[in-house]
């Protein structure tokens, strides 16, 4: 699922098959979002679940340094949703590396 956000500061869930979700910022509340954004989409990263020891999963943020945004379809029939159609991928690639997270200062 990939995470966006609006210049409001809301937060859109895009996920397969046009499941998407609109959390407003201001309000809190949440709703499956029907149709397009209006406002332009800022992509931070996505939840999905990675390998962590060869055969253990975990849900987890992979970030867009790790991995440019991909929503996976799983077939190449599946029709993409109707926000930011060009991330749809049948599967999406592999990680990169995190980049180091700076250290605070002080």
């Amino acid at each position: 699922m990939s995470l966006c956000t609006t210049p409001a500061g809301d937060i859109v869930v895009l996920g397969t098959a046009g499941r998407d979700y609109y959390f407003g910022a201001g309000t809190g509340t949440a709703r499956p979002l029907e149709g397009r954004v209006d406002a332009p989409l800022t992509y931070i990263g996505a939840f999905d679940f990675v390998r962590t020891d060869g055969t253990r999963r975990e849900l987890r943020l992979i970030t867009p340094g790790e991995q440019p945004e991909c929503i996976p379809t799983m077939a190449d029939w599946a029709e993409p949703g109707p926000n930011r159609t060009e991330a749809y991928r049948v599967s999406c690639p592999r990680l990169r590396p995190a980049p180091p997270e700076p250290l605070p200062p002080g």
